[in-house]
């Protein structure tokens, strides 16, 4: 995964640079197979609380 962001938003927020390069190497096609099936799947979860459940164990939320 690369993340693509505006010039202009990492003028107006420059941490979500850091956030994205923290990100990014996380997102294997395995990881994001996985968190899809966990939404689309026969679990059909929430995306907002799968997302967060991710950020969360991988250190990126508190």
């Amino acid at each position: 995964v690369a993340p693509v962001v505006r010039q202009e938003t990492l003028d107006t927020y420059p941490e979500v640079a850091e956030t994205l390069n923290a990100l990014a190497p996380l997102l294997t096609g395995e990881v994001m197979s996985g968190l899809n099936w966990l939404v689309d799947g026969d679990e059909k979860r929430d995306p907002e609380e799968v997302a967060q459940e991710f950020l969360e164990e991988n250190g990126l939320l508190s």
